[in-house]
């Protein structure tokens, strides 16, 4: 789980994760032998979970992700640092970011345990 982590810690820096340019070109992604429309992956060989792929256009907007194994707030503190914290009654975020690349974890407010991962690419954000 930790090598997971530490790929999408590193996604802020590459604007690509699991070998998926966040920004890029959605028409290309589809090009490869692996990926069809609607582009979801339900197992892949990560070993982490499953993984949507989202678009606008012809951009990739989000590579959202859900967790199979049990994932906690302190095991993504020891890899991403606080980042910023915003709540909700149910849960809770923790996000990072770079001029291109927004990381969103989502953890459930009761158990600390997460929900879904987001990787979104910042080009229509303000």
């Amino acid at each position: 789980m930790e090598k997971i982590l530490y790929e999408i810690k590193d996604a802020l820096q590459t604007n690509e994760l699991f070998g998926i340019p966040i920004g890029g070109d959605f028409n290309e992604l589809l090009s490869w032998p692996e990926f069809s429309e609607p582009l979801k992956i339900e197992n892949n060989n990560y070993d982490y979970g499953k993984f949507v792929v989202e678009r606008y256009e012809d951009v990739i907007l989000v590579i959202r992700m859900r967790p199979e194994k049990q994932v906690t707030i302190p095991d993504v503190l020891s890899i991403f640092g606080e980042g910023e914290v915003n709540s909700t009654s149910q849960y809770e975020f923790r996000s990072y970011s770079t001029d291109k690349v927004y990381i969103l974890f989502t953890f459930e407010l009761e158990t600390g345990i997460m929900q879904r991962i987001d990787a979104a690419s910042t080009i229509f954000m303000d």
